[in-house]
């Protein structure tokens, strides 16, 4: 990964996702979508609100990686790791609470009901600028909602997303129930493609 400033080289440790590492993605994602969608909706903004308080304690941190790898001033960058937090904090007051609908009969006496379930594995891919926000807004409502997922960060700004797994493990979140991969257009084509 080169800096935006200079073009010196910042890391050259950034993992690009193979088509094995896609294929471990979703089944991870697989066998862990039954336990998350069954954890109860108050347990689930649980660990969301946590998450969204990790975010804000390593806000330096997350925003050093940011501007080192977008060279966004820190303090812009900070902006862009609190916002997404207060983004998880809203989606997480709507775990449990998403309820379906009933509809009194018909004529005919038939009673309607519409029951909303989780969709199971989704995926968001974000570009390089603002992708906390983006990760916050594709992430937070699929949580919520009971569904797993996976994240593939921009190659060009891959080190503050990647640092998220420490705090997704620290949060609670079951493994497997998010899962981030990085690499450039290629791996998003393999995780638009899997199944």
């Amino acid at each position: 990964m080169a800096s935006p400033n200079d073009d010196s080289l910042v890391t050259d440790k950034v993992q690009v996702a193979s088509e094995a590492d896609i294929d471990r993605a979703v089944d991870a994602a697989k066998a862990a979508f039954p336990k998350w969608r069954d954890t109860a909706g108050h347990k689930r903004a649980a660990i969301m609100y946590k998450f969204a308080d990790l975010l804000e304690k390593n806000v330096d941190k997350l925003a050093k990686l940011e501007s080192i790898a977008m060279g966004q001033p820190i303090s812009v960058a900070k902006k862009f790791i609190l916002a997404p937090a207060m983004i998880w904090k809203y989606y997480a007051g709507y775990a449990g609470k998403v309820a379906g609908e009933s509809f009194p009969p018909d004529e005919d006496g038939t009673y309607k009901i519409v029951q909303y379930e989780p969709l199971g594995v989704c995926a968001g891919i974000c570009a390089w600028n603002g992708s906390h926000v983006l990760a916050a807004w594709k992430m937070g409502p699929a949580m919520a909602t009971g569904n797993s997922f996976i994240l593939k960060s921009s190659e060009k700004s891959p080190l503050a997303l990647a640092a998220y797994g420490d705090l997704i493990n620290e949060a609670g979140f079951p493994p497997g129930v998010i899962n981030i991969v990085t690499g450039a257009g290629p791996v998003g084509a393999m995780l638009a493609r899997a199944s």
